[in-house]
């Protein structure tokens, strides 16, 4: 049972991960496998780092 429990959570961090790195431009597939490893610490990570993909747009001030 505490098997099966586990692995709900873990899964459910993981889909929550996948999904906060979707949305901050991140790689979606490391931090699917962190979330499910390890879980709520990974959650909490993910949603303390700034976003990147806002990050990586040029800035058309620095061109004119």
């Amino acid at each position: 049972m505490l098997l099966i429990i586990t692995l709900i959570v873990g899964g459910l961090c993981a889909w929550g991960c996948v999904t906060i790195a979707k949305t901050k431009g991140r790689d979606t597939t490391l931090w699917g496998f962190l979330g499910f490893f390890f879980g709520i610490f990974a959650l909490g990570i993910l949603l303390c780092l700034s976003d990147q993909s806002a990050a990586q747009q040029p800035d058309l001030r620095d061109v004119f």
